[in-house]
């Protein structure tokens, strides 16, 4: 039992991280495309909101007891 929890943990740890690498790339991306607009800030929230939405729900699937 012992092991398999590590051994989830570390799976879901480097999912955790190239979730973040991924909304990175896609925040960043959008920031440069929206450079100079007026739906800059508009969608800088919604796209970090997503961000930290996907990363809360990756983090909860990972602390579920296994049946």
């Amino acid at each position: 039992m012992w092991t398999s929890k590590v051994r989830r943990m570390g799976r879901s740890g480097s999912g955790s991280i190239g979730v973040a690498m991924i909304w990175a790339a896609v925040i960043i991306a959008s920031a440069i495309i929206l450079k100079g607009t007026e739906y800059f800030s508009q969608m800088f929230v919604v796209l970090a909101g997503g961000a930290a939405g996907s990363l809360i729900v990756l983090g909860g699937s990972t602390t579920r007891k296994e049946t």
